[in-house]
């Protein structure tokens, strides 16, 4: 089982992954480099996940991609995305993403006014993509209540 944490900036997409990752003795890893914009990386990855057949939970990846490429106003290749997403299915990955509707002394690289149109992009993604995807409003700071709305999400789909 793979899992993927996305969402838009501060949402807490990696305490929840980590928490998670704890939980279920689940490896986690970070996609450091997908903020490069470098598809290539989500190739090796997923090439690796699939010959492996490892249980991993990943804190951004090929949907960043997708919704940050365009936010950019990239385009983004139908192909690589399909054999990417049809691999992610094959290996039964769920994707949360974690979003705020309100923030709080909020600093980050991506401006908050950018947020709507990023959680409409991951909404966007979420219709095309073949994996089961949660969106989970953090807003609440409940994290009790978010981790058993996560193992929900991943007993029943």
């Amino acid at each position: 089982m793979i899992l993927i944490f996305e969402g838009t900036e501060k949402s807490g997409k990696t305490t929840l992954a980590k928490a998670i990752s704890s939980k279920l003795k689940i490896p986690y890893y970070k996609n450091s480099y997908q903020k490069f914009g470098l598809k290539e990386v989500y190739f090796i990855l997923w090439d690796f996940l699939n010959q492996t057949c490892f249980d991993l939970i990943i804190d951004r990846d090929y949907p960043s991609w997708y919704v940050y490429s365009k936010l950019r106003g990239e385009k983004v290749e139908g192909s690589a995305f399909n054999f990417i997403d049809t691999i992610a299915q094959s290996l039964d990955t769920k994707i949360i993403v974690c979003y705020r509707t309100f923030y709080e002394n909020y600093t980050d690289i991506v401006p908050i006014e950018l947020n709507p149109k990023i959680l409409d992009l991951y909404k966007e993604f979420s219709k095309i993509t073949k994996c089961k995807t949660l969106f989970l409003d953090t807003c609440a700071n409940n994290f009790g209540d978010h981790i058993k709305e996560i193992l929900k999400f991943i007993r029943e789909s």
